[in-house]
């Protein structure tokens, strides 16, 4: 089952401030909808958001060497 986040959920899963979310949501770079008016997120599509970016990082990290 695919859980919904709110915005403080989804802040305190990736221990981060809700002003850094806002900035990720304005740059596209987090799935993220609104609804009623409130972003909410699909659990499953942050975790493989986190995945994706740890990855790219991890790549980046090792082609410089």
């Amino acid at each position: 089952m695919n859980t919904i986040m709110t915005m403080d959920e989804v802040s305190e899963y990736l221990k981060t401030s809700k002003y850094t979310v806002y900035r990720m949501i304005k740059e596209k770079s987090i799935p993220a909808s609104r609804v009623g008016g409130q972003w909410r997120f699909q659990r499953n599509q942050i975790d493989q958001w986190f995945s994706d970016q740890c990855i790219t990082r991890f790549t980046r990290m090792h082609s410089e060497e």
